[in-house]
């Protein structure tokens, strides 16, 4: 029995780079491959639908790369970028002032997504941690982060809404994190919230 063929690696980090270059949402990215003819001969296709791939594709792909760099503490979108920039530069004599800048920006978008969509994640195991009486308590807080997985979440972000919602969830984490302490602290998934929201910037917290 024959499995269906894996996306190309290249494919993924290429589509990963668009996005980020062009600012486009999770849903934008998908429906430019799919019916964007430049995007489709970017990758090798001349004509709509070969290539074809599920949107969750892209998800799976993201939480990898998120998780080899949790523990390997190596990013390798970021790696891949400056291999192929520093080719580019190379073969068409480039001068690196302005490229370089790009090539922050366009990592600083993608560390971005994964960030968020940690955060959502995160969230949704806390929800699952909670008791009944819990859960209904904090029902309304939390609706926004239960819709589908964390990668559905991102689906219609543009980059520019992304700081302010990294933001509202690393409040509403730290909130959890002391109103959930004394009933929660031995969980393991509460466990987690405290280097998470730790390593986030976050501003003057309001009350829950």
């Amino acid at each position: 029995m024959h499995s269906r063929p894996n996306v190309p690696v290249n494919m993924l980090m290429g589509l990963e780079y668009l996005k980020a270059g062009f600012g486009w949402s999770e849903k934008e990215r998908y429906e430019a491959f799919l019916y964007n003819l430049q995007v489709c001969y970017a990758f090798g296709y001349d004509e709509f639908g070969k290539g074809h791939f599920d949107l969750r594709t892209l998800d799976y792909f993201r939480e990898r790369l998120s998780r080899y760099m949790q523990e390997k503490g190596v990013n390798l979108l970021d790696q891949a970028f400056e291999q192929v920039t520093d080719e580019q530069l190379a073969a068409f004599k480039l001068k690196t002032g302005i490229q370089r800048m790009d090539s922050t920006m366009v990592g600083s978008n993608i560390l971005q997504v994964g960030r968020l969509q940690l955060l959502v994640e995160v969230l949704q195991r806390v929800q699952r941690m909670l008791s009944a009486d819990d859960r209904a308590h904090y029902s309304e807080a939390f609706a926004p982060y239960l819709r589908g997985h964390a990668g559905q979440y991102l689906l219609h972000l543009k980059w520019e809404e992304f700081p302010g919602h990294i933001q509202r969830i690393g409040e509403f984490l730290q909130r959890l994190l002391a109103k959930l302490k004394e009933g929660y602290h031995e969980d393991p998934v509460y466990q987690v919230l405290e280097p998470v929201t730790c390593a986030l910037p976050l501003k003057q917290l309001s009350g829950l």
